[in-house]
């Protein structure tokens, strides 16, 4: 936004606009604010600069993330990784679509590439991490992540795919470390927080989670609760009928994590 605010003609300025509310509708955002923001941001960089590698890849981050229009994501990631064959972040979003669409040999091949055009991200290597946990090979996963928290042991998403990925394996201890160190990071998220009380119910420390669904659940005028985050530690309590009227609802307003 000061990017703007200095030259409103920079197209890259607008499209890390767009790419900012696609990922800040995973996070809290309210998802119709985030979606509306977004499609503005892109709409303006694609009239400013259509040839620009960074201008497509908010173009298909918006299509996959948003709208779900998988063939114009596709399209869009493939004409910004041709315009700049070393955009990593073009070729880790591609990754992530197709996983969505259950292409996961081409995915772990697109995110090997990025990690090899910009081995020191974090991002880059905890995007490979998952598409080995999108494809279900979780053990191969867990080497990478947490090899990537050697790179940056402060990196969110790396926590994130991490903790998530000792819950599923069964290594609650860690996985609950993990989220609490998350939450301490946030400087106490709600995104983080219903993670971590998911970790703690599938752990079976459910008055911790419970806590945490309660807490959530009364709201913070000051953050952004979402149905989504109760779903999560509903399903890690169990409680199933309440994790999917939560799900439901995050699906009626268009949370794009749903």
């Amino acid at each position: 936004e000061q990017a703007v605010a200095v030259d409103p003609d920079y197209a890259s300025a607008h499209a890390g606009l767009a790419i900012s509310y696609c990922s800040l509708a995973f996070y809290g955002m309210n998802p119709a604010i985030a979606k509306a923001r977004a499609s503005a941001a892109a709409d303006r960089a694609v009239a400013l600069a259509p040839g620009v590698a960074e201008v497509h890849a908010a173009l298909g981050l918006y299509a996959a993330w948003i709208t779900y229009d998988w063939e114009t994501a596709e399209r869009e990631f493939k004409v910004a990784i041709k315009a700049n064959p070393s955009s990593a972040l073009a070729q880790i979003w591609y990754g992530m679509t197709l996983a969505t669409l259950s292409r996961h040999d081409e995915a772990i091949t697109l995110a090997t590439h990025a990690r090899e055009v910009d081995p020191l991200s974090p991002y880059a290597n905890t995007a490979l991490g998952l598409a080995y946990v999108q494809a279900g090979r979780r053990t191969e996963a867990l080497p990478l992540l947490e090899e990537s928290t050697s790179i940056d042991a402060d990196f969110l998403y790396t926590l994130w795919v991490l903790g998530s990925t000792y819950g599923a394996l069964g290594r609650h201890d860690e996985a609950i470390a993990v989220f609490e160190r998350a939450v301490t990071l946030s400087g106490g998220g709600s995104y983080y927080r219903s993670w971590l009380g998911w970790a703690y119910g599938v752990a079976g420390r459910k008055p911790e989670a419970e806590k945490i669904l309660a807490e959530l659940t009364a709201g913070d005028p000051n953050d952004d609760i979402q149905p989504l985050m109760l779903m999560q530690v509903s399903s890690g309590l169990g409680a199933l009928d309440s994790a999917f009227a939560w799900l439901e609802k995050s699906v009626a307003q268009g949370d794009p994590a749903a």
